[in-house]
């Protein structure tokens, strides 16, 4: 059994791996941030510096396959602002893959990129050490409603742990719907508890706008939907994924039960 980001799952399933998604662990908690002084106040002013700049915007990203990523970059097919992962090549915006979190701060402290997009806690992390400042939330991205409860991470087993231990994977997953709901209900010592863990700042942890839940929800299947077409147009899928879509391999990919 494990945790990890879906795309992962699926690209593991993809390559003949018999492992299965059991539930999200999370939804949301995406930020994209802007230097600290700049006069962005709204993702119009931020779109506005897209559409009039005249040479291409630099945002950062963590990994190619990330929600952050994938989000953003559909978010400007949508407003008609042309992306690029090319230097020199003429564009509305030049993604730049930062291969990690903690690249993010650093990379717009130094100039190489004008913005970024990463998920919690970096974003308010950013804004905790005066890095940056968090414009918004990617769930907030118009239109309205499009991109909250997109996917991130999962809880994933293998098929024969299922056929064995039918009851382990069970107490689990009710143990991670119980610890999903405390969370949210009690966000402060959930946030304390979490800033201790990973030795951040409480005061940043706090402002994290994570949803817990271990509940795939018809946008969340939406979402998952999106990652399929998407890793499959980027030529990730080489096995039994490729060409496909998510109603072919749902059944395969999914146990919810």
């Amino acid at each position: 059994v494990g945790m990890g980001s879906l795309p992962a799952i699926m690209s593991a399933r993809d390559s003949g791996t018999s492992v299965k998604v059991l539930g999200p662990l999370h939804t949301d908690g995406i930020g994209l941030v802007v230097p600290y002084d700049s006069q962005y106040g709204s993702w119009d002013d931020f779109l506005g510096y897209l559409r009039t700049s005249k040479t291409p915007v630099k945002v950062g990203y963590h990994s190619p396959t990330s929600a952050p990523k994938i989000i953003f970059e559909m978010s400007m097919f949508d407003n008609g602002i042309s992306v690029t992962h090319k230097v020199g090549e003429p564009a509305g915006v030049l993604l730049v893959d930062l291969k990690s979190t903690s690249n993010l701060m650093p990379a717009m402290t130094s100039g190489q990129v004008d913005a970024w997009v990463g998920p919690d806690p970096f974003p308010e992390m950013a804004a905790y050490k005066k890095a940056g400042k968090v414009l918004m939330d990617l769930r907030d991205l118009p239109p309205a409603g499009k991109w909250s409860d997109f996917p991130c991470c999962i809880v994933a087993a293998r098929e024969e742990t299922l056929k064995d231990q039918t009851k382990e994977v069970k107490a689990l997953m009710d143990l991670m719907t119980k610890t999903a709901s405390w969370c949210n209900e009690n966000k402060d010592e959930a946030a304390s508890l979490g800033a201790g863990w990973i030795g951040i700042p409480e005061e940043a942890a706090k402002k994290s706008t994570i949803i817990y839940t271990t509940y795939p929800s018809e946008k969340w299947i939406n979402g998952a939907g999106v990652y399929m077409s998407y890793l499959d147009k980027m030529g990730k899928f080489k096995g039994s994924f490729k060409g496909k879509k998510l109603s072919d391999v749902e059944q395969g990919l999914f146990d919810f039960s």
